[in-house]
C-alpha cells in the first residue's frame, strides 16, 4: 500500500527510488512480449531469452571497451541477436511442436554453457564488472564520470 501512496503522492521520489525496478518491468514486458508473439503464431520457441542475453552482452561489452553511443550500442546488440536468429531459424526451419521447442532450448543450453560461462570477456558466469559505476549516483552520474570531465554532464 506504501507503495501507491508514495506513487501518487510523490512521484519524483517514487522515480528515484525505484528506477531500476521500472527498467526491470519494462525489459521482462519486452522479453514477455517477444514470447507472446511467437506463441501466438502457433509455434512453442524458447530462444528469445537467449537472443536477449545477446543482445545485452553485445550493448554492454561495446560500452565497456569501445566506449561507443548508446544508440550505436542497441543498434548492434538488435542486429547481432537478429543474425544469430537467422542462423538458428534455418536448421530449425521446418520443426513444430515440442521439437522446435526441444530444439531452441538446446540452442539457449549451447549458449549458455558453452559462450556465457566459458569466455572470459562475458565475465564466466560471475557477470560484467563496470569499473566506473557509482552505486549512490545512479547510472546517469556514472556515465559522465567516465566519459570524461566535459561539460555536456550536468555543469
Amino acid at each position: 500500500m506504501d507503495f501507491l501512496i508514495q506513487l501518487v503522492s510523490d512521484p519524483i521520489g517514487f522515480w528515484s527510488s525505484h528506477t531500476l525496478l521500472i527498467a526491470q518491468i519494462g525489459i521482462n514486458s519486452i522479453l514477455a512480449l517477444s514470447m507472446f508473439t511467437v506463441l501466438f503464431s502457433g509455434q512453442l520457441s524458447l530462444a528469445a531469452p537467449g537472443f536477449m542475453a545477446i543482445g545485452a552482452y553485445t550493448a554492454v561489452l561495446m560500452d565497456l571497451n569501445l566506449h561507443t553511443p548508446l544508440a550505436l550500442n542497441i543498434a548492434a546488440g538488435t542486429l547481432l541477436a537478429g543474425v544469430t536468429g537467422v542462423f538458428v531459424g534455418l536448421p530449425v526451419l521446418r520443426l513444430r511442436g515440442v521439437f522446435l521447442a526441444i530444439a531452441t532450448i538446446g540452442f539457449i543450453e549451447a549458449m549458455s554453457q558453452g559462450v556465457i560461462l566459458n569466455l572470459p570477456i562475458t565475465g564466466e558466469g560471475l557477470g560484467l564488472k563496470n569499473p566506473y559505476a557509482d552505486p549512490i549516483g545512479g547510472i546517469y552520474l556514472s556515465s559522465c564520470r567516465w566519459r570524461s570531465q566535459s561539460s555536456s554532464c550536468g555543469a
